[in-house]
């Protein structure tokens, strides 16, 4: 946290006013940051809150390329990258949900970079027709129109597992020049015939796509 003037204010917040010393200006973020706050005056002082702020990459430009569920769209395009990752109560509305189709995302990043790793997070939740997507293929392009897969990863997590668990499934690859990605996410298909659910459609639920 770098306030006007100048002064670097570092470690947690309430540190800095437990020393009695009021702070007073204008605090710059520059980057993700959790922010700790407490009052005090003569008659004591207050618990401690905090909040935490998310730096977005800057210019960065998120298409769907396939529809989520109207009921779990997170706050947008943007929470694929936003920093926030979504938590095992999905219900609180982190997640980017798709139903009966692959989550295709693609990511427009404001200059030519070097990529090299592309990690997404996942949830399965099996008792709410959640699964975990088969594979997930990344695809990079330096134009928009030619496109090349630099690679795919599956995973090995049951699909009976009848506890709520998040995964992260990361593509590495060899460095390339890239301004944009794509990430397709697999989906499990139709609900199998030992679900209570058997035959309708089973879910993808993403919450975040970091690029490296």
């Amino acid at each position: 946290i770098s306030p006007d003037g100048g002064q670097i204010l570092t470690g947690m917040f309430p540190s800095l006013m437990m020393t009695g010393e009021p702070y007073r200006g204008t605090m710059v973020i520059r980057e993700s940051t959790t922010l700790y706050a407490q009052v005090m005056d003569q008659k004591g002082k207050s618990g401690v809150t905090g909040a935490t702020f998310y730096k977005i990459p800057s210019n960065w430009e998120v298409t769907l390329k396939s529809v989520p569920n109207p009921q779990y769209t997170a706050e947008g395009p943007v929470s694929m990258i936003d920093g926030i990752r979504g938590t095992e109560n999905w219900r609180k509305g982190d997640w980017h949900g798709y139903q009966g189709m692959d989550m295709e995302v693609e990511v427009k990043m404001d200059k030519k970079k070097i990529v090299q790793e592309v990690e997404t997070g996942f949830l399965q939740d099996t008792r709410s027709w959640i699964l975990m997507p088969k594979e997930m293929i990344v695809e990079v392009s330096e134009d928009g129109k030619k496109w090349t897969t630099v690679g795919r990863i599956g995973h090995d997590v049951p699909d009976q597992e009848v506890n709520t668990l998040i995964r992260s499934l990361t593509v590495k690859f060899k460095p390339v020049k890239a301004d944009r990605v794509r990430v397709r996410a697999v989906n499990y298909g139709k609900l199998p015939a030992w679900h209570p659910g058997a035959g309708f459609d089973a879910f993808i639920f993403a919450d975040e796509i970091l690029i490296r």
